[in-house]
Parts: C-alpha cells; structure tokens; sequence
C-alpha cells in the first residue's frame, strides 16, 4: 500500500526562474504604459535639447554649493532690496485686476501697431497739439495718461505723509 503524503514541499524558485518573472513583470508593466513612457522620454529629449537638463543635473549635483552661493550673495544689501522689490512687484501684480491688465496690454500691443515716428504727425506749437487733442483716440490717450498721473502723484503724497507722520 502507499504511504500517506504528510509533508508538502513547496516550490522553491530558482534565482533563474525569479530573474525571468521579474524581467517578464517588467516588460508587462513597459508595454502597459507605453504611451507614458514615450511622453516621459520626449520631455528628457526636450529638456536636453534646451539645456535645462545640464543645468538641472549641475544643481543637484553641487547643490549645497550653488545654495550657499545664493544665500551669501542675497546678504548684500543690494540683492535684499532687490529681492524685496520683486517681491513686491509680484504683490502689485496680483493686486490688479486680472481683465483690466489683459486690456490694457491689449491697447499696449494696438499702439505700438500704430506707431511710427516717421508717419506720426507734426505738431508745430500750441495750437497744433491743442487741434490734435481734438482727435477722439487722442483725447483717450490723455484721460488714460491723466488717470495714471493722477494716481501716481496720489500715492507720492501718501507716501510723504506716511514718512512726515512716522518719528
């Protein structure tokens, strides 16, 4: 009669037979993301080809250099306040409002389609300036340059007052 089987061997792999499962599971997982891959590999291409890709593996790899390069040039008076000023032409821009700056770069690019030295008109004197104010688009002009002279001497003066005021 057989005997009853009491112990179960269970399935060694062999290194061999694991290297070939990972190497299929990681084939598997290149075709699934195939498309993601390619995109991934054009960006490297990309950044290649711009130099970025240089200039980003010479900042991980001296970083803590480049780091305290920065720091000890940002000591000096003069990049912290220019620093600050960035800083704080980033907070005036976030201020404005988001449709009128599209405008008025709009009318920005418009005019500078429009001007040409060469074909601007002559303005002999007084009477000449007077006679183009009459001119609907440069009458616009002047209330647009007048608002932001306007504006402009409102902050000076608030400015002088704060700087009066404080001891």
């Amino acid at each position: 009669m057989a005997k009853a089987v009491t112990k179960i061997q269970p399935n060694i792999k062999t290194q061999e037979q694991e290297r070939e499962e990972a190497l299929q599971d990681l084939a598997d997982w290149l075709v699934e993301h195939r498309e993601d891959l390619q995109s991934f590999l054009d960006l490297i291409s990309a950044l290649k080809a711009s130099g970025l890709l240089a200039m980003v593996t010479a900042l991980l790899t001296n970083g803590q250099e480049i780091v305290k390069i920065i720091v000890d040039q940002t000591k000096q008076p003069s990049y912290a306040g220019g620093i600050k000023n960035v800083i704080a032409l980033i907070q005036g821009f976030g201020a404005l409002d988001a449709s009128m700056l599209t405008e008025l770069m709009g009318s920005l690019v418009a005019m500078s389609h429009h001007v040409d030295l060469a074909d601007s008109p002559k303005v002999a004197g007084v009477w000449s300036t007077l006679q183009a104010v009459r001119d609907p688009d440069v009458a616009k002009g002047f209330s647009a340059a007048l608002g932001l002279m306007r504006a402009l001497g409102l902050g000076i003066r608030e400015r002088e007052t704060q700087q009066n005021e404080t001891p």
